[in-house]
């Protein structure tokens, strides 16, 4: 009788334990509202809008930079403040290195969702961001060769001119809200699309 007594209490208790894990799943399930590759995309295009941000930052930087070396009144100081632009666009954590991120990001998973129209993401989504990428990055690399150039005069009035062909092309890296184009919209461009995108993937 107590053999018999002890294997129906186990009976019960695999049972219930069978229940309370089917609850919890259908509440987790229900909590989350997204599954887990949803939510993996999602943290990805956050993480994306993320280095978009750091690196609009970097250029930010940069262009204060430019613009105090234009006010300044000897080449030392004009010198002085490329090199701490020249920093934010190609030290660690600059602006360049946000770039080559997010390239790898979207030539590869990014790449994957796109091709199969995942997360708010076509084809045409992908091949813009990466035509503004490449952009942009052009743009970095002509703004720190022009701050070379500058780094090399030998007067205030030649270091500035190099200082105000690199900012040219900051500001260009940065780009303008409302941009239509991908090649000259920069990383402003890039923002509203992944934005964009993002919204998307919430309906």
């Amino acid at each position: 009788m107590r053999k018999h007594t002890e294997l129906r209490l186990e009976a019960w208790t695999v049972i219930v334990a069978v229940l309370l894990v089917g609850l919890i799943g259908f509440m987790l399930s229900r909590m989350g509202g997204m599954s887990p590759m949803a939510t993996n995309q999602q943290q990805m295009m956050m993480q994306f809008m993320d280095g978009i941000d750091k690196a609009r930052g970097q250029v930010d930087t940069a262009l204060t930079h430019a613009d105090e070396a234009l006010k300044a009144a000897d080449v030392s100081t004009v010198q002085k403040h490329v090199g701490f632009a020249m920093d934010a666009l190609a030290g660690q954590g600059g602006a360049k290195r946000q770039m080559q991120m997010m390239q790898d990001m979207m030539a590869g998973p990014m790449m994957s969702m796109a091709m199969q129209g995942m997360a708010g993401m076509s084809m045409e989504h992908h091949s813009d961001m990466m035509a503004a990428m490449q952009a942009v990055q052009s743009n970095m690399t002509n703004a720190l060769e022009h701050f070379k150039e500058s780094l090399m005069a030998e007067t205030r009035e030649m270091a500035q001119e190099h200082v105000r062909l690199a900012k040219e092309q900051l500001q260009a890296a940065k780009g303008s809200s409302g941009s239509n184009d991908p090649k000259s919209g920069g990383l402003t461009y890039m923002k509203e699309l992944m934005a964009q995108m993002m919204g998307q993937m919430k309906h």
